[in-house]
């Protein structure tokens, strides 16, 4: 039995020796009345401040929520060229696409609702936006070759596009809509998971070559 289910049955408890403590008192048994009633009062307390802290523990469960969307692997195909093979969510099969640089970057575009929806447990929506190749330093980025392929309009984002339909009537329940990004290391054989938050996007190495890559840069 899970706090939750602990709390439910303390209140239930408490409600019926309240019954109970009101039914002694009209039959005018009134000591037994009164202590039956305190042990419902003290049971209802009890109740309440369980469920208090199950929906607490619920919010810090759903606030720190990750949820895997994709994967990313990576060949590398010459000096600052790489290979990446996506696969994600909405995806009819892993993609592939050629990244310069020595950094890949993934923008996502999320919507979010309130914080008494998201309590509820209603995920924030998300759109994959784009998926490029970065240089570490800025010199490189100006004076070299780019690499960004549009990833908007995958399968998978009907209710996507139904939210943005509907947002004149969803306007009060939506909190913000934003863009994040995650950017990491490019490595030969490295792989990472891509995950989604309540407040964003982010990724974690997947391999030893992801995390070799990732140490230090």
């Amino acid at each position: 039995m899970d706090i939750s289910q602990l709390a439910l049955f303390t209140l239930l408890l408490g409600l019926l020796l309240s019954w109970l403590a009101l039914r002694s008192i009209r039959r005018r048994r009134l000591a037994a009345g009164g202590l039956t009633g305190l042990f419902a009062l003290t049971l209802l307390a009890s109740g309440s401040l369980l469920m208090g802290l199950a929906a607490s523990f619920q919010a810090i469960e759903t606030l720190t929520e990750e949820t895997e969307i994709g994967r990313l692997d990576f060949h590398q195909l010459g000096p600052d060229l790489f290979e990446a093979s996506a696969e994600f969510a909405g995806f009819d099969a892993p993609r592939t696409f050629q990244l310069a640089g020595q950094q890949w970057q993934l923008d996502v575009r999320f919507l979010r609702w309130r914080t008494p929806i998201m309590l509820l447990g209603v995920d924030s929506l998300y759109q994959l936006d784009r998926l490029s190749g970065r240089y570490a330093e800025l010199d490189e980025r100006l004076d070299t070759k780019r690499s960004a392929y549009k990833l908007a309009g995958q399968p998978g984002q009907a209710l996507w596009k139904l939210a943005l339909v509907s947002r004149p009537w969803l306007a009060s329940w939506i909190d913000i809509d934003y863009g994040s990004s995650v950017y990491l290391p490019m490595a030969d054989g490295a792989r990472y998971r891509v995950l989604i938050t309540p407040f964003g996007v982010l990724a974690r190495a997947d391999n030893e070559a992801a995390r070799l890559a990732s140490e230090g840069w």
